[in-house]
């Protein structure tokens, strides 16, 4: 900006002095207004005899809308300023929240060193009530999340251009998703767009897509977590197998009916991020599937404990409904978010926790068991946008169906409930419940898809026997990978380790060497004598007879506690957790009534011990027994 002449600047001064008296002919003493004269803003004082101009800043600027945005739990204002420097040079459009457009750093933060207020006291309450008088803002109404809303008789579901409604998309209806949920954006409704033999394609697709059919619950899974308004879905559906087995490619083509820009690696979410960030992204994306990829337990101690941490946190937050409740700096409690839609992760580890495990519906995924052919044509179909497109239509037909009275939660339960019993009641409680939300969203895609004559009774029939016995052999597979990762078995596959390993040991009843002493953690070593002699390797955990195992409850869970923590799998349940579920998986050969221990005599005292089947426990051979040192008798160490 160039140097202001003498005459320029009397000038400038003549013309406010004369818009001052303007203003003050109406004005009462001390009443203060503002202006704006040669593209600057200006504050005209009332005194006793005169007004007085001041110049308050180089610039001019107004809020041109006052957006209210509402996410599912609180509503913020945000407002859109613009701005003009004196020379006429437009500022940039920015966006302020409203707890920030009083502190009104935003003007150097956002348009840098071009805009200069005039320093003066209060320059900052003047510049932001001659702002303030100045503007007429629009306002705006806005969501920062997708998914379901109830607008006066109808449901209309959110998606990034608009509104889809039963009569089609309303562009009025304004979403702003902001970084990775922006790829939310569905097309309007078309249904010409959809041919039966294109969709029965689709389908054929997902039934071949991995080797045991279970790609038909994975399509199920798109459409179960759009329905979570009506009935929430309590379940996750998780993705495992090794690097190269191409889950991130199989959730990039799920993810992609949710919109086009998403593919294997373009997804929601990431493991690396916060357990809060991903709760609170997982609850905008509502009514939707939020992809989280790529688990992998690798690093320190600390990192792996922290991503183990973070999985708990957000698949439990889904399984329950309910977020992690926090305290702000004012000790007041903060909104918690959770997921209101439906997780898929994938990961190549699996996070710990046997109830943590039981909340989600997993899906190993070999090398060789996807079809390439398969996955090909779907993830071509997801990029087209003609994934998109189908569950565009399908919500289309479920806002109609809800808005006539034929679709609500009571219809979500009876079909969750109808493929429970079909289901039965193979391994851990949640499972047939997992799977069953899994096959109600198969069954919904399939009605809508019926209704729009895309397929006939024979082929929706075909298709849901298909996927039942694929639920059915999942089932199967997710009891024995329950029984792996269940408290009871891993306390006996610890146990057993730790006594194989010399990291503890058994004795007799007597406080000698037993029999199996190389089983039970006892090693040969050779005294100074030559000879060679058995001899107790870590702490004492227990006693044995020639059948049974009696183990010390408290000496053998602060070992195993030490072990599993070593192998990064914590494992955290109480003593009398421990032994409960010891109990309820048969592992305890012998109790005392109503307990969980049995009392029995070692080395002359009287103990409550957990009582084992020995060789149920220990897999025992025949083998030379040693003698301790020293002891060649048998007699007590």
């Amino acid at each position: 900006m160039g140097e202001v002449t003498p005459v320029e600047q009397l000038r400038k001064e003549t013309e406010a002095a004369k818009a001052a008296s303007a203003q003050a002919e109406t004005m009462a003493l001390g009443e203060i207004r503002y202006t704006t004269w040669d593209g600057c803003f200006h504050m005209i004082e009332q005194g006793k005899k005169a007004a007085t101009t001041r110049r308050l800043s180089n610039f001019t600027a107004e809020i041109v809308e006052e957006v209210t945005e509402f996410d599912g739990a609180t509503t913020s204002k945000v407002f859109r300023i613009i701005g003009r420097l004196e020379t006429g040079q437009p500022l940039p459009e920015i966006d302020i929240p409203a707890d920030q457009l009083d502190q009104m750093a935003w003007i150097t933060q956002q348009w840098g060193s071009a805009a200069q207020p005039v320093i003066q006291p209060r320059y900052k309450d003047h510049i932001l009530a001659a702002i303030k008088q100045h503007s007429r803002p629009k306002q705006t109404h806005v969501a920062l999340h997708t998914g379901w809303l109830q607008n006066r008789d109808e449901h209309i579901y959110l998606t990034g251009s608009g509104a889809i409604t039963q009569h089609g998309l309303d562009t009025s209806r304004e979403t702003r998703l902001h970084g990775s949920l922006k790829g939310y954006d569905l097309p309007a409704p078309d249904k010409d767009e959809i041919s039966p033999e294109f969709l029965q394609a689709v389908i054929r697709n997902f039934a071949g897509l991995l080797k045991h059919n279970e790609g038909l619950l994975c399509l199920g899974a798109v459409v179960r977590a759009v329905v979570s308004h009506f009935e929430p879905a309590k379940v996750s559906l998780y993705l495992a197998g090794i690097t190269g087995a191409r889950k991130s490619a199989i959730a990039g083509v799920l993810q992609s009916f949710f919109g086009p820009e998403f593919d294997g690696s373009n997804l929601p979410a990431n493991w690396s991020s916060t357990g809060n960030s991903l709760e609170k992204t997982a609850f905008l994306a509502k009514d939707a599937l939020f992809v989280v990829d790529d688990f992998l337990a690798r690093g320190t101690p600390a990192e792996v404990a922290r991503m183990h941490k973070t999985a708990e946190q957000l698949i439990r937050g889904q399984a329950n409904q309910a977020g992690r409740q926090r305290l702000s700096s004012t000790a007041q409690l903060r909104e918690a978010y959770h997921s209101r839609g439906l997780i898929l992760a994938t990961g190549e580890d699996v996070p710990n926790g046997h109830s943590l495990q039981a909340r989600m519906v997993q899906i190993s995924i070999d090398k060789d068991g996807v079809d390439l052919n398969a996955l090909s044509e779907l993830q071509e179909f997801g990029k087209s946008g003609e994934l998109a497109q189908i569950l565009s239509n399908c919500i289309q037909w479920l806002a109609t169906m809800a808005f006539t009275g034929h679709f609500d939660g009571r219809t979500v339960k009876l079909w969750s409930n109808k493929y429970r019993r079909a289901l039965g009641t193979v391994g851990h409680a949640r499972t047939p419940d997992n799977l069953a939300n899994l096959l109600c969203g198969l069954k919904f895609f399939l009605l809508w898809a019926k209704s729009a004559k895309l397929i006939d009774e024979e082929f929706e029939t075909g298709v849901l026997k298909t996927a039942l016995i694929a639920a059915k052999n999942l089932a199967v597979m997710q009891a024995e990978a329950d029984h792996e990762a269940s408290d009871a078995q891993r306390y006996i596959d610890l146990l057993r380790s730790a006594l194989q390993s010399g990291r503890g040991h058994v004795a007799s009843l007597n406080g000698l060497c037993p029999h199996h002493a190389s089983a039970l953690g006892w090693r040969e070593e050779q005294g100074r004598d030559g000879n060679y002699y058995a001899r107790p390797q870590g702490d004492r955990i227990g006693w044995v007879d020639d059948s049974h195992l009696y183990v010390d409850s408290k000496a053998a869970l602060s070992l195993i506690k030490k072990m599993s923590n070593d192998v990064g799998n914590y494992l955290g349940s109480s003593d009398r957790a421990i032994s409960k579920a010891l109990k309820e998986a048969g592992w305890l050969a012998k109790t005392e009534e109503k307990r969980n221990t049995f009392k029995v005599t070692c080395e002359s005292v009287r103990r409550s011990v957990l009582c084992f089947d020995l060789g149920k426990v220990m897999e025992l051979v025949d083998e030379h027994q040693p003698v301790a040192e020293n002891q060649p008798n048998d007699l007590p160490f």
